[in-house]
């Protein structure tokens, strides 16, 4: 069996360790799902947009999705149905007109 020189060792090393680093780091920047915050944050804007397009009169139902978040106090809000007065609970939601 043929001998390796101790520097094409430490490489092969190097080279394995910053590969690993590299993989974690996708993993864990790109490839990670939403914390459960920003996931609820993120159904909330898009609920509260789509309020604000109905004038805040009606509009579309809360998703069940979006209840379980206000339930387990990611969101503060007290409404549970439709966009009707959500004015108030989706103005840090929006973006400013």
């Amino acid at each position: 069996m043929k001998g390796y020189a101790v520097s094409t060792v430490i490489k092969i090393l190097a080279c394995v360790i910053a590969l690993v680093i590299v993989v974690f780091l996708i993993y864990k920047y790109v490839l990670s799902p939403m914390m459960p915050e920003q996931a609820c944050a993120a159904e909330m804007t898009s609920w509260c947009t789509r309020c604000k397009i109905a004038n805040f009169k009606g509009g579309p139902p809360m998703s069940d999705k979006l209840k379980e978040c206000i339930n387990k106090g990611y969101i503060n809000s007290t409404i549970r149905k439709d966009c009707t007065h959500a004015e108030n609970d989706c103005k840090g939601y929006l973006p400013l007109s």
